[in-house]
């Protein structure tokens, strides 16, 4: 249920304003080439996307095992922390639905990225790397909710595994769209329209785990389909 949970975050962070509709600029800075050259060259487009995602993905699993280990530092107030935490996230939700406003979240963030076009696969690997502090406070409600599930497992294998799930969940479907970039870059700039749909529904997933994280539904889940032998 949690792994679940954390992949479907890192589809919709994927699909998110500050993300879908820059992947061909991340894509052209990546390989320093132009659309029109991406179908020719679709495995120097997969290489550099690959390396990419894996530098944002290191970052992700190291902070989720952090986020374990420090709530196993704090796990005599973890009641406190799950509950109080489960109640930011449906807050965060019900602004990410347009319900309630809050104005800290509104303040602009800045993704520039200061590597030069085509410079190699290892400054595509160091890219991922300083995107992932642009990326953070623009994903930020439903990679929150992420890092609560990685604060309240048992293990910091669990927290790192639970942020490589999600990061995995934001990396597929970029590596699709290298992969495929020539036939996908059309219809993702239709896809891009419906990013305000998007959003809506990154709320009601950050709702729905704020909710279970509030009354530790996944821990009662898990204990139940462990006791079934699942």
């Amino acid at each position: 249920m949690k792994f679940t949970a954390a992949f479907l975050a890192g589809v919709v962070s994927f699909a998110s304003p500050c993300v879908l509709p820059l992947v061909p600029a991340y894509l052209g800075m990546l390989t320093g080439l132009s659309l029109e050259n991406w179908a020719g060259r679709r495995w120097q487009v997969l290489g550099h996307a690959l390396f990419f995602v894996l530098g944002f993905s290191l970052l992700f699993i190291v902070s989720g095992a952090a986020a374990t280990a420090l709530g196993r530092a704090l796990y005599q107030y973890m009641t406190v922390i799950r509950q109080v935490g489960g109640v930011i996230l449906v807050i965060l939700g019900l602004h990410m639905l347009g319900l309630i406003r809050i104005p800290l979240l509104y303040r602009p963030r800045s993704l520039a990225v200061s590597a030069k076009p085509g410079a190699g696969y290892a400054a595509s690997f160091l890219t991922g790397m300083v995107l992932f502090s642009g990326w953070v406070p623009c994903v930020g409600p439903v990679l929150m909710a992420i890092y609560m599930l990685a604060g309240s497992s048992t293990t910091v294998g669990q927290g790192a595994l639970l942020l490589a799930v999600y990061s995995a969940g934001l990396a597929v479907p970029f590596l699709a769209v290298a992969l495929f970039a020539g036939y996908l870059i059309p219809y993702l700039r239709r896809f891009s329209r419906l990013t305000r749909w998007v959003e809506m529904l990154s709320g009601i997933l950050v709702i729905v785990i704020g909710i279970a994280i509030f009354f530790d539904t996944f821990v009662v889940l898990s204990r139940f389909t462990n006791s079934l032998g699942l």
